[in-house]
C-alpha cells in the first residue's frame, strides 16, 4: 500500500543516502528555529482544548501535529509542570476523541490515573 511520505528514500543505498543528506540539511536550516519557538513550555500548556477542536490560527501557524498527539503532548507538559487538573482534563479530552487511534489510549489513561 503506498503512503504519504515526505521524502522518496529511492531504490538503493546511494539514493537513501542523497535523501539523508536532504533530511539534514533540511534540519540544520530550519530544525532549529522550528524547535527553538518551544523553548517556553508555555507555549504548549497557553492552547486551549477550544483552539485544538477550532484548529485555530495559532495552532496552523507553528504547525502543530494531528490533534490527538497535539493534546497528549499538551497533557504531558502539564502533568510534567506538575498541573494534574489540566493534564488529567485534555487526557479525558484525548480519550473522548480517540477514534481509531487506540494505540495512545494507555498513555491517555496513564496520565488519567496520574502517571507517565
Amino acid at each position: 500500500m503506498e503512503r504519504e511520505r515526505w521524502f522518496q528514500y529511492g531504490e538503493t543505498d546511494e539514493d537513501a543516502i542523497v535523501t539523508i543528506d536532504e533530511m539534514t540539511q533540511l534540519f540544520l536550516d530550519q530544525g532549529m528555529s522550528y524547535f527553538s519557538q518551544f523553548n517556553d513550555p508555555r507555549m504548549i500548556t497557553s492552547i486551549s482544548l477550544a483552539e485544538i477542536i477550532a484548529r485555530s490560527k495559532k495552532i496552523e501557524d507553528f504547525g502543530a501535529p494531528l490533534d490527538l498527539r497535539l493534546v497528549l503532548l499538551i497533557a504531558r507538559t502539564h502533568k510534567f509542570q506538575g498541573n494534574n487538573r489540566d493534564a488529567k482534563e485534555y487526557a479525558q479530552w484525548g480519550l473522548n476523541n480517540i477514534g481509531k487511534a487506540t494505540g495512545l489510549i494507555k498513555d491517555f489513561e496513564a496520565i488519567g490515573r496520574g502517571s507517565l
